[in-house]
């Protein structure tokens, strides 16, 4: 379960990054995503990329999709 929620993590975030060019400066928009106070720094998006990357490769076919509320907040 824990490593199933890291991968969700993972997978949102590099949505966000992805999706915002100016990702760099938005960090604080992870606390309206997630509804709570959060630490995030570029760093810790970067590691969560290279871990999104892995996870692709290991496990194609069973990748997290992004929830619909969620997702939606990733555009604001």
């Amino acid at each position: 379960k824990g490593e199933r929620r890291l991968i969700d993590w993972c997978t949102i975030m590099n949505d966000f990054a992805t999706k915002r060019a100016n990702w760099e400066n938005n960090l604080n928009a992870f606390e309206t995503i997630f509804g709570e106070t959060v630490v995030i720094t570029k760093d810790t998006v970067l590691a969560a990329q290279r871990a999104f990357e892995i996870a692709c490769r290991i496990f194609p076919e069973s990748l997290p999709q992004i929830p619909p509320d969620v997702a939606g907040k990733l555009e604001l």
